[in-house]
This record gives structure tokens, C-alpha cells and sequence, in this order.
């Protein structure tokens, strides 16, 4: 999971343009000011990631790489939460 926050919460759209067409970029959740990315493999991809905004003109005010825990596998497979489930 790559989290992106903007510096202008504005070009969120050129943002989610610029992402998703890349390789490895499963899914792109724009929201206030964020982008939220479930990529592959998130350390090879801030690289590209980063070329990408760049290019697009997007500025960064600051970028969180995370690996995703048991319940945000579970909500990708089954569309519910762990806690949902109990």
C-alpha cells in the first residue's frame, strides 16, 4: 500500500490518470488530498511511481509506504472486514 498525500488536493485527477496506467497498479483510491495505491510490490515502485507524478506535474507533500495487514487482505478477497466477520 502506497499512500501519496498531495500538495494541492486539486490535481488528485491528474494524479489518478498518471497512476493507474502504470504496470503493477492494482487499484487507485483518491480521497481529500490522498491517493491510495495497492501496488505489487511497493518498493520497486515508488520509483516509477514518482517519474510518473512528475511528469503529470503532480507535487508531493509526502509519500508512506506500508504492507498490508491480515484484515486488508481479507477485505480485498471477500469485500468485508475481519471484523465484520465476527
Amino acid at each position: 500500500m502506497v499512500t501519496l498525500a498531495l500538495a494541492d488536493a486539486s490535481a488528485a485527477g491528474a494524479a489518478r490518470t498518471a497512476l493507474s496506467a502504470l504496470p503493477g497498479v492494482r487499484e487507485v483510491a483518491v480521497g481529500d488530498g490522498t491517493v491510495r495505491l495497492t501496488v505489487e510490490d511497493g518498493e520497486k515502485a515508488l520509483v516509477p511511481l514518482m517519474r510518473a507524478l512528475d511528469g503529470a506535474g503532480v507535487d508531493l507533500a509526502s509519500l508512506s509506504l506500508a504492507r498490508p495487514t491480515l484484515d486488508d487482505v481479507f477485505l480485498a478477497v471477500t469485500g468485508r472486514s475481519l471484523r465484520d466477520a465476527a
